[in-house]
């Protein structure tokens, strides 16, 4: 499967790089075949989603949002841990 069009506009917007494409193909990917969508379907409902919760994130949380969409936490950080109590985690 190819890239959707538009798939680097995600990461584009928070430097991602080729960590960022590859985590937002995943997600991309995973949202087509669970939602049972088009990749291209896919990535307007990813990105759409992405620019509502970056709306709603405090500007003190956006750097650690855009380091989760970019790909370039670790796999020793717990993505959740960056957003702290936002959806109701701690």
């Amino acid at each position: 499967m190819g890239r959707p069009s538009g798939a680097r506009m995600l990461c584009g917007e928070t430097g991602g790089g080729p960590e960022g494409e590859v985590v937002m193909e995943e997600l991309v990917k995973l949202v087509a075949e669970r939602a049972g969508i088009t990749p291209q379907q896919a990535q307007v409902a990813v990105q759409t989603c992405y620019e509502y919760v970056k709306g709603k994130v405090p500007p003190a949380l956006l750097p650690q949002l855009e380091v989760m969409a970019s790909g370039k936490a670790g796999a020793e950080v717990d993505p959740l841990s960056l957003l702290g109590g936002l959806f109701g985690r701690k």
